[in-house]
């Protein structure tokens, strides 16, 4: 077994930019998408085609997909917290707040998985675990409030919706740690894709009536979320992981609210005001406590 590599190669320092670049990216992405598609069509739309590339390209490399026995009842927990409610309640919420303060309450998710984690787990917080989770609350409550009548009328219940997002998804990552898999990782997120999809299919449902002809914009945006942050985006995470440690990795969740913050407001004209940059340093100030140290343990 060999050590951790005391330096970033350059292979994986590449894959670190793009992981983040497109994950970042892929919140301006989904407001674009919801605003003309309605939410459980849209996650739809975009997850079982997704679904179905990380399982082809999973069969092309010879991947197993079989699913262990003992394993199906944790499987569909994960799917159900990961890839069905955190994405519908992260994109019901971007149609009422902005793109970039979406990616900064999305990516709140390491502070409350470390909540759920003390009784599930029996982890114990250092001091600055709970530090950041003081500056993440800072931060939802900066973008929550303020700013004006009209601007924020709707702001508290777009960033209340993200934030029961981002909650799911750290409950959908404590469940995934707990569970000894015994499975691929392309296996394990092709799965939940698929579960998570065919569970949003439920309410798609009852959006047909709804859904009409759409913009090339929306359409573009719908197809780059489906190729970069959901298939290569994995991909690349899963590749990043295996050539460094997992705490060098984890430095892309820090950035992507940067990225998120800054993207929505090059590509759709969001406002970027004092609050939206206090949230965003508060919140990348909050993520550097939970982070594991590159080389260290969590």
């Amino acid at each position: 077994m060999t050590s951790p590599p005391d330096r970033l190669p350059a292979s994986a320092l590449g894959l670190l930019v793009f992981l983040t670049l497109i994950w970042g990216l892929g919140w301006p992405a989904v407001k674009l998408g919801v605003a003309e598609i309605p939410v459980f069509s849209f996650r739809v739309i975009a997850g079982l085609p997704a679904a179905g590339l990380i399982f082809l390209f999973g069969w092309m490399q010879g991947v197993s997909f079989r699913v262990p026995p003992g394993r199906r009842r944790a499987l569909f927990l994960a799917a159900l917290f990961n890839l069905a409610l955190m994405p519908f309640f992260v994109s019901l919420g971007a149609t009422l707040i902005g793109a970039g303060q979406v990616s900064v309450v999305a990516y709140t998710m390491p502070l409350w998985a470390f909540l759920i984690a003390i009784p599930v787990l029996g982890e114990r917080p250092s001091p600055g675990h709970w530090l950041g989770l003081a500056m993440g609350l800072g931060a939802i409550t900066l973008l929550a409030t303020g700013g004006g009548v009209e601007r924020y009328a709707e702001a508290p219940l777009g960033v209340a919706l993200v934030l029961c997002g981002s909650v799911s998804w750290a409950a959908g990552t404590i469940v995934v740690k707990r569970v000894e898999w015994n499975m691929p990782h392309p296996a394990l997120v092709g799965w939940q894709m698929l579960i998570g999809s065919c569970l949003l299919m439920l309410g798609a449902v009852w959006e047909i009536p709804d859904l009409g002809p759409v913009s090339a914009r929306a359409v573009g945006a719908t197809v780059f979320l489906i190729l970069l942050p959901m298939v290569l985006g994995f991909w690349a995470w899963f590749r990043l992981v295996s050539l460094v440690p997992a705490g060098v990795a984890s430095l892309s969740v820090i950035a992507v609210p940067v990225v998120g913050m800054t993207s929505g407001a090059l590509l759709l004209g969001e406002e970027i005001g004092w609050r939206e940059g206090a949230a965003l340093v508060l919140v990348v100030g909050a993520l550097a406590t939970v982070m594991p140290r590159p080389g260290g343990g969590s």
